[in-house]
Parts: C-alpha cells; structure tokens; sequence
C-alpha cells in the first residue's frame, strides 16, 4: 500500500508535465490549422522545444524514462520518429507528438539531435 502512494506520487509529475505538454501541443496544431493558407514548413526551434519538454534540455532527458536523445545517430533518429508516426513503434505519447510532422520536419529534428553532444554524468 505504501510502495503504491510512493509509486502514484513518482509518476504524477510526468502525468502533469505531459498533460500540459499535449495541451500546448493541441492548441499549436489549432492555430497552424486555422491558417491554410499559409506555408506549412514549420519552425525548427518550435519543433525542438516539443521535444526537449520531456527528452530535457539539449536532448538529455532528467527523467530516465525518457532517453537521451542528443549525440544518437540520425539514420536511426529518423526511422524512429516515422516509425512512432506510422505507428509500426508504439507509444501513445511518441504517435500524439510525431503523428502531424513532416517527412521535412523529421529530418531536421534527427539532424539537430544527431549533433548535440550528451553530457556526462547529467543523469544519476
């Protein structure tokens, strides 16, 4: 029973922070949508920032539920982003956030990553 309250109390805050997070997420893709006109690229820095809200600053996520995404290899950054978006891989919130990219959008985001150097010892 106690182990359970301190397992619920653990996993709340990722609760919240996704929550907010898909709120966030849902309202960008309702202004983008009320725009048809408009040209569909997207911003890099605005795609990185969805990304860094649970992968952590610079691609290194604090929550080790979440993987370092910085420094990993782009070919395989990529084929995991479209495979979460075609829903070959599955996870919910991995679908929620690549299912409105961009073949474009993806191959920034795994070129981007695929840079950053991980710091050592920022998870414990």
């Amino acid at each position: 029973m106690l182990r359970n309250m301190f397992v619920s109390m653990a996993v709340r805050p990722a609760c919240l922070w996704c929550s907010l997070f898909l709120s966030l997420f849902a309202a960008s893709c309702a202004v983008q949508a009320a725009e048809p006109g408009q040209d569909r690229s997207r911003d890099l820095s605005g795609l990185v920032g969805q990304c860094m809200t649970c992968h952590g600053p610079a691609g290194v996520a604090e929550n080790p539920q979440w993987p370092i995404i910085a420094g990993q290899n782009e070919l395989y950054l990529g084929k995991a982003l479209r495979d979460f978006r075609s829903g070959q891989r599955q996870n919910g919130m991995m679908r929620l956030m690549t299912e409105q990219l961009t073949d474009q959008d993806i191959s920034a985001l795994a070129r981007y990553f695929s840079q950053l150097k991980p710091r050592e010892g920022l998870r414990k």
